[in-house]
């Protein structure tokens, strides 16, 4: 008969209920997709409209923005470091795909806007396995009713999963939509005193400005050094003066540091310390937002 089969240290927060149970009939998905291949180079960002594409392909460092609409792609792959960044101020997203879909080691998934329960406007539908590798944090609702969904070891998942097999291997995270308690347990009061924290330093100068420097492109750059403890440097491009946000948020999506709050900034090169003192080691996102410009990148915190 099925079983929940738990292996060393793993554990179940609520109740696990065995033995006979009604027939759940899941759900029988029906597309197609083709036309160009779609590749966000190393390190660029890629604005996608809602469309059908070929394979797509997000190499390593690379963001792929995708707003409210349906997507359908004969593959994913989104490499190491690599984030698909979901823009639900639309509507929902939802993303169909023939082939095989692969999350690299450290990839991610963002959804903006922020709030309570925004994993569910976010949907990956596949007619194939689904593998989410080492590191890798990824939010949404997965559907592969006829196949498996395997999330290695460390994963961090928040959102829904229905597959014929579900695996999660060791130091994995799999919470529902919606969690009460964030991951890694961020006490309110601290989430609250960290982002108040995090404007103050960006008042008094925490942020260097080049305007001399000339800059020909938007660009958010990988923070260094990363992995960090306790503080990292952010730097960030624009070639005309705009009102920037740059936001840090956990892995379930809770903003935990705000760095610039939509301030006017010259064109120009721009630096910015994060100091992470008083949050938990773990795996960490920050959001740039300059107009319509959007990019975003993970970091970790080791302590």
């Amino acid at each position: 008969a099925p079983e929940v089969e738990l292996e060393g240290n793993a554990s179940v927060s609520g109740t696990v209920i065995e033995g006979p149970v009604a027939a759940v009939p899941l759900p029988v998905l029906a597309f197609s997709a083709g036309g160009d291949a779609v590749k966000v180079s190393k390190g660029e960002t890629l604005a996608l409209p809602p469309g059908t594409y070929g394979k797509v392909k997000v190499e390593q460092g690379g963001t792929l923005v995708i707003e409210s609409g349906a997507y359908f792609f004969e593959e994913l792959q989104v490499k190491k470091e690599a984030l698909v960044s979901a823009d639900i101020t639309a509507g929902p997203v939802e993303v169909n795909i023939n082939a095989k879909v692969k999350f690299d080691t450290d990839s991610g998934v963002m959804i903006a806007p922020v709030f309570a329960g925004n994993s569910r406007w976010l949907m990956f539908n596949s007619l194939a396995d689904v593998h989410i590798k080492k590191g890798a944090t990824v939010r949404g609702s997965v559907l592969a009713p006829g196949d498996k969904v395997e999330l290695d070891k460390e994963v961090q998942f928040e959102g829904a999963i229905c597959a014929r097999e579900i695996g999660i291997k060791k130091d994995g995270t799999f919470v529902p939509h919606a969690l009460i308690v964030p991951l890694g347990t961020i006490p309110t009061a601290t989430v609250a005193s960290v982002a108040e924290a995090g404007e103050v330093v960006a008042a008094e100068g925490a942020l260097a400005e080049d305007p001399a420097e000339e800059v020909r492109a938007f660009a958010l750059e990988a923070n260094y050094p990363n992995p960090f403890n306790p503080t990292t440097q952010i730097r960030f491009q624009l070639p005309e003066a705009r009102p920037v946000q740059l936001a840090v948020y956990d892995v379930t999506g809770r903003r935990v540091a705000l760095l610039a709050n939509g301030e006017m900034r010259a064109a120009g090169s721009h630096e910015v310390t994060f100091d992470a003192t008083r949050l938990p080691s773990g795996v960490y996102f920050y959001q740039m937002i300059a107009g319509d410009f959007i990019q975003s990148r993970r970091m970790v915190l080791v302590k």
